[in-house]
């Protein structure tokens, strides 16, 4: 028996694209950030000391307590909104996975997701395996602004839930939260918090 895939249409993702294009054209790689130096010494010998101290087994599920908090901390300097490190922060181990885990958690069959093009391209895949449909609303050039016409349509047409470009900026998150009242936004901040993550 050949196993069937859940998500026929989806193929490699835009990362391995354009990693194959950077190694096949000898450019840059700026898809996925890869450093082509070493990383710096002091935090070489940081990682040892804390391997060689045990700090070296698994991480509570929801992440390390301090780094929780310094994430609340960082929400509420960042964006105004205040939350509660032990009951509203998880650390993933990259944005994807806290993009599928947040769509995963709160759309449902049957909704309607609506995503500003262009958007990352695990969206559409993480919407699709919950049984509910992206509705793709187009950022306009050449400001890539918000086509507020159409959000206002879409949203009329009883579509309950948003996902978020996560390179759009808080002033555009604080124009969309005015707009759409208590929708529910994703992707920004956990973005911003999973990148940053990679990092540390």
């Amino acid at each position: 028996m050949t196993p069937q895939s859940k998500l026929p249409r989806v193929g490699t993702t835009i990362f391995t694209v354009m990693s194959q294009l950077a190694a096949e054209q000898g450019a840059i790689n700026l898809g996925q950030g890869f450093p082509d130096f070493e990383g710096p010494q002091s935090l070489k010998d940081a990682l040892a000391r804390h391997t060689n101290g045990g700090r070296n087994q698994y991480a509570p599920m929801t992440g390390i307590p301090a780094l929780r908090q310094e994430i609340a901390r960082k929400t509420e300097f960042l964006y105004g909104c205040a939350v509660d490190a032990e009951r509203e922060v998880t650390v993933t181990s990259g944005a994807t996975e806290a993009l599928f885990a947040a769509i995963a958690a709160m759309v449902r069959p049957g909704e309607e997701v609506i995503v500003f093009d262009p958007c990352y391209d695990s969206y559409e895949p993480a919407i699709e395996l919950q049984g509910a449909t992206a509705v793709r609303l187009a950022l306009q050039a050449p400001e890539f602004g918000l086509p507020w016409d159409a959000l206002a349509a879409a949203i009329a047409n009883a579509i309950n839930f948003f996902t978020y470009v996560w390179f759009a900026g808080i002033g555009l998150m604080r124009a969309l939260l005015l707009f759409v009242g208590c929708a529910v936004l994703i992707g920004l901040t956990l973005g911003i918090a999973s990148f940053g993550l990679g990092l540390i």
